[in-house]
């Protein structure tokens, strides 16, 4: 028995290599399922890049990028709910994904909650003060939301988008300007 042990654990070792390589043949690379996910997405095929994101979560339950795009799918599907729970599990991964903020603040925007948006949009510009539309968008909102000094936010958020060369912050600062 001695004399076989040592060829025994090279036979079983040589069956686990060629499983394991049998194995990882047989799944799809994730940027194959992304890409596939994205195409479908750009195609408007809402129902299929779903399918795709989802196998792309399964395969990577803690990478945000595929929360973050299946979220945007069911924004544009208008999806609101699950879209919200997605860039939520999307910040949970990458907490510095300022996309996943403004978009959220986008979905929250839609759904007439404002302070929620102003919410996350204030997240997004903390993460990436330059973005213009951050600024545009929190702005419109502020001026939507009508609260004590919202009118003065909405005009100091418009300049600032209009400083970073925004010309619909711009033209939304020269709007609130002239109601004065």
């Amino acid at each position: 028995m001695k004399k076989y042990l040592p060829k025994l654990v090279f036979a079983v070792a040589v069956l686990l290599t060629i499983s394991i390589v049998f194995l990882s043949c047989q799944r799809k690379d994730p940027t194959d399922i992304l890409n596939s996910a994205m195409k479908a997405l750009n195609d408007k095929n809402y129902n299929e890049a779903i399918e795709y994101f989802n196998k792309a979560i399964e395969m990577y339950p803690y990478f945000a990028e595929p929360y973050f795009f299946r979220a945007t799918t069911y924004f544009r599907m208008k999806n609101y709910e699950e879209a919200i729970a997605d860039f939520t599990r999307c910040v949970k991964y990458d907490p510095s994904h300022a996309e996943a903020y403004y978009w959220r603040g986008e979905v929250y925007y839609h759904l007439e909650d404002y302070s929620n948006a102003i919410s996350n949009y204030t997240k997004a510009i903390e993460l990436d003060p330059d973005n213009i539309y951050y600024y545009y968008s929190r702005g419109t909102t502020y001026y939507l939301r009508d609260r004590d000094d919202d009118f003065k936010k909405s005009i100091d958020d418009y300049r600032k988008g209009c400083e970073l060369g925004d010309n619909d912050s711009c033209k939304a600062l020269k709007d609130l300007l002239d109601l004065r």
